[in-house]
């Protein structure tokens, strides 16, 4: 598998995955679904870096670090999707709940957005690990192993942050 260099830990993740993996519709739907849930992710923690910019910089730099570790993630779903014979168009609308704004709520609203945060990093990684258990493919396993390693150290960075 080839790498491409990273900024932070040297490598990132991008392997060959064309003539490695096998067709399996069935991943391949596992993948494309991930990769919508990701998405909605990716879109919340924008929206969250954004809210939080000017009170809290040090959370906002955080969840703008997390959307561009998942964009990297998102562009890998995606190959993988295409390589497992799925399709990799998202099909999904976004909705989130709304902030309260009010100067008052801020401390609520970083607390709040640290949990769920962290509660959509865990559901990432349940899911992860269940596709992990049904493929034999040890390329894909390998692939998937790569994304909760990714995960996992972005639930860190969010729990170090939360307490």
């Amino acid at each position: 598998m080839e790498r491409v260099p990273e900024n932070r830990s040297g490598a990132v993740f991008r392997p060959m995955l064309k003539g490695c993996i096998a067709r399996d519709l069935r991943m391949a739907q596992m993948v494309e679904e991930s990769r919508q849930v990701l998405l909605c992710t990716v879109a919340a923690h924008s929206y969250r870096g954004l809210l939080l910019a000017e009170r809290f910089p040090e959370a906002a730099r955080m969840f703008e670090e997390l959307v561009d570790g998942e964009i990297e993630l998102y562009r890998l779903l995606g190959e993988l999707a295409l390589v497992l014979g799925g399709n990799p168009v998202p099909n999904v609308q976004i909705r989130m709940r709304a902030a309260d704004l009010s100067p008052c709520a801020a401390e609520r609203n970083v607390s709040r957005f640290l949990r769920e945060a962290l509660y959509e990093k865990k559901s990432l990684i349940d899911r992860f690990q269940t596709m992990m258990g049904r493929t034999g493919d040890r390329v894909l396993r390998s692939v998937l192993a790569h994304l909760l390693t990714a995960l996992h150290e972005q639930a860190e960075s969010i729990s170090r942050l939360s307490v």
